[in-house]
């Protein structure tokens, strides 16, 4: 083996140590930067990916929130429109309730027209026929005399009271109208059940009212119109329902008298003539059914 050949064997030796050397070097540095900068790089990249689902998810989640917000907020919106209207609704129907209420009671409404006293009863003893005396009182509604007393003998045990009635629609009566809100009555005559009602004593003067109408005023022209056409108006559907009155007619209340005892002639607003003892015709009674205010 020459000197040739053991300078060649050396240098492959050499290149073979050095490309060692390198490739050792290039294996380390390619796991360094690996290590160092590729593999933080993946992980990185790894949250990022992550980071960008979790994102996508809350976003979806905000949006399925908003959209449940929003649905929440019409409804509560409707809810609150709904509800206004049931309030405007129940206000409403409130108010009705008490116009009813006040309706009713205006219908109920009695009025005092006169108290009769029994003076005297006073039998033939031939003939076996019987007067009775009697004090006619004109009252206001607290039971206070109006006008001067009457005095009348009658005939008979039973004491007659005719009138005349004009009755308005209850609509008038329940709006509490000027001229319509009571039962007109004008009183005729009194008698009793041993005569005829024809020769009944005079009570009012002719087109002239009770008492308790009047307060001091003078005769309005449309009671005047009804009482000086009452027959004629009765008669006449159509005039009738102009004036706006859904029955007029005469009537008569009568009441077994005994001496000593007062009754009291009262008239519904809505209706007509009654006859009540005195000692059941309670004042604070008509007091708690009129409409207060």
């Amino acid at each position: 083996m020459g000197l040739s050949d053991g300078v060649n064997t050396i240098n492959s030796v050499v290149r073979t140590a050095i490309i060692a050397v390198l490739v050792a070097i290039v294996g380390f540095g390619g796991y360094f930067g690996y290590v160092t900068l590729i593999q933080p790089l993946l992980k990185d990249r790894q949250a990022l990916a992550k980071a960008e689902s979790l994102l996508e998810a809350t976003q979806a989640d905000l949006s399925a929130s908003k959209q449940k917000l929003l649905a929440a907020e019409d409804k509560i919106s409707e809810q609150v429109e709904t509800i206004k209207e049931q309030s405007v609704q129940i206000t409403m129907l409130a108010e009705k309730i008490e116009k009813l209420e006040i309706a009713m009671r205006l219908l109920k409404v009695d009025h005092r027209l006169a108290q009769i006293t029994v003076n005297g009863i006073i039998e033939d003893p031939k003939t076996k026929e019987i007067k009775t005396k009697i004090t006619l009182q004109e009252i206001n509604d607290e039971g206070n005399p109006i006008d001067d007393p009457r005095e009348f003998e009658v005939d008979g045990r039973e004491v007659f009271l005719q009138c005349w009635l004009a009755k308005f629609e209850d609509k008038y009566v329940e709006q509490n109208d000027n001229l319509r809100s009571t039962t007109l009555c004008m009183f005729k005559s009194v008698y009793g059940n041993d005569q005829a009602p024809s020769t009944g004593h005079r009570i009012e003067k002719p087109w002239t009212r009770p008492q308790a109408y009047a307060s001091g005023s003078k005769m309005s022209e449309f009671e005047k119109t009804i009482w000086q056409d009452f027959w004629t108006i009765a008669n006449d559907a159509t005039k009738s329902k102009e004036l706006g009155i859904r029955a007029i007619h005469g009537q008569s209340v009568s009441f077994q008298a005994v001496e000593g005892k007062t009754y009291t002639i009262k008239l519904r607003a809505s209706d007509g003539l009654s006859v009540v003892d005195l000692k059941r015709d309670n004042p604070a009674d008509d007091k708690a059914q009129a409409p207060q205010g």
